[in-house]
């Protein structure tokens, strides 16, 4: 206030509100409680005083600015509002406690719990919007309220093995929990989201952490689960180098080219069966649109890797690994829809369902180009005939075809941890390893071209300057 002549004035009514007020609610249980319980009724007889009292001071108690002298005379009264704010904390930990209470007894929360929690967080703040103090102490309660449910949420969560397992032929009643619990928690963090926009950012900023923290619970449950996937489908995949692909065509009556191959057939099942049972168990809206297409997109570049350095490669293996592309497009389109369309009661779950070259198109491209990739010209692989290839992809393809020891060769790693290597890699740092192969060859052949190696080398360096330009631009 300043040493302005009203500060006696206002430092002289707080204190003497303060210690009516205190020695009110001491004296009687029912003036503190219904002071408290009623708090923003009470609340808006100051508004309404500052109101009036604003026409011939210049006195303001607004959204975005509140004078000096309001703000002494409503801290007369926070002992009423520390009763109301401990009350809404209470009602907010009943709402979550209601919602977990039968956890135990293998009935989780689901979506629709978690909407019913988020509307008790509403409701709250919504009761304290007309107050720019009250409603940052009531988002503040809120916050606190979220991490609260977020740390019981995550005592629930089971992190062992059974969530992760896929063996199937369904999902594991440790998976149908977690989903639930993610789904809960889900539903919850979306109505908060969608509650950010509507409050001013300094009281957003306030409650947006705890909704971080609902994210982050629900994600730590469903990653293990989605890293599980990945590692299941990349050791499927590594089995396609036990399939025979260096015949000639001569051989291909012997029974290759005759549908999938058993490691894309095993890779389809697993696929039907992911989607069909532990994915299917979240409702996480377009969350798991996210999921699935992260999953395709691990599929594709990891399926690309494999086959670029499948040797030796004959013609029938080329037909083989042909036909294998096709059955895993099919796959892929199935794995990208909702297997339930329709929950119980009619609704889609689904909105948008996916389509593989708008959600992946990338590697949707780079699968679809890998085909005539098999059966270019030696001379066709440095041109643009090999684009929507990526050129590391296109490298082992050379090396596959020539007499030169592939990078994982050279290294005495397995096909498995060759592709894992990549993908844990930069481009650059892969074409640098491939490039090291070169050298190593030429250094052990020095000038002498007998096993007709060259060809190849000079097509390598063609591609890694074409790529190395690319990525310069």
């Amino acid at each position: 206030l300043e040493n302005k002549p009203t500060s006696t004035f206002w430092g002289t009514l707080a204190r003497a509100l303060e210690k009516h007020c205190r020695d009110a609610a001491k004296g009687s249980t029912f003036m503190a409680q219904t002071l408290s319980t009623g708090y923003p009724r009470f609340l808006r007889l100051f508004h309404e005083f500052f109101a009036k009292i604003s026409v011939h001071t210049d006195t303001v108690y607004a959204q975005q600015q509140q004078s000096p002298e309001t703000i002494v005379t409503l801290r007369s009264i926070s002992h009423f509002e520390s009763l109301y704010l401990s009350r809404v904390s209470g009602r907010l930990n009943e709402a979550a406690a209601s919602a977990l209470a039968n956890v135990s007894r293998g009935a989780p929360p689901g979506a629709a719990d978690g909407v019913a929690v988020a509307r008790a967080y509403v409701n709250e703040l919504d009761a304290a919007r007309f107050d720019p103090l009250l409603v940052r102490s009531v988002a503040r309660v809120v916050g606190s309220a979220m991490d609260n449910l977020a740390i019981r949420v995550d005592g629930y969560v089971i992190k062992d093995r059974s969530a992760t397992t896929l063996l199937g032929p369904l999902a594991t009643p440790q998976q149908n929990l977690n989903a639930q619990m993610a789904s809960f928690l889900y539903h919850c963090e979306g109505r908060m989201i969608a509650l950010e926009k509507d409050y001013p950012e300094n009281t957003a900023v306030i409650f947006s952490q705890g909704v971080k923290n609902l994210r982050a619970i629900y994600m730590k449950a469903v990653e293990p689960l989605l890293q599980s996937i990945r590692r299941e489908i990349s050791a499927i995949l590594a089995r396609l180098h036990r399939v025979a692909l260096g015949k000639g065509l001569d051989g291909a009556m012997g029974g290759m080219g005759g549908g999938a191959s058993p490691y894309m057939k095993e890779l389809c099942d697993k696929l039907a069966f992911i989607r069909a049972e532990p994915l299917a168990k979240f409702q996480v809206g377009d969350l798991l649109n996210e999921w699935v297409a992260a999953i395709v997109r691990h599929v594709i570049r990891t399926f690309v890797l494999h086959v670029s350095i499948a040797r030796p490669l004959g013609e029938c293996g080329k037909l083989q690994l042909t036909s294998d592309m096709t059955e895993l497009e099919f796959a892929l389109d199935a794995f990208m829809k909702d297997p339930a369309p329709l929950s119980a009661g009619g609704v889609k779950k689904s909105p948008k369902p996916l389509k593989l070259l708008d959600a992946v198109g990338e590697e949707y491209r780079m699968l679809r180009a890998l085909r005539p990739l098999l059966f270019l010209e030696n001379s066709q692989l440095a041109s643009p005939m090999a684009q929507g290839v990526p050129p590391l992809v296109v490298l082992h393809h050379i090396f596959v075809r020539s007499p030169m020891p592939l990078p994982h060769t050279l290294h005495g790693w397995h096909e498995a941890e060759y592709v894992k290597w990549v993908e844990e890699h930069t481009p650059a740092e892969a074409w640098t390893l491939v490039e090291g192969g070169l050298s190593h060859w030429e250094k052990l052949h020095d000038s002498t071209d007998h096993d007709g190696a060259q060809e190849y080398i000079d097509l390598a360096r063609e591609v890694l300057a074409q790529a190395r330009a690319s990525f310069s631009r």
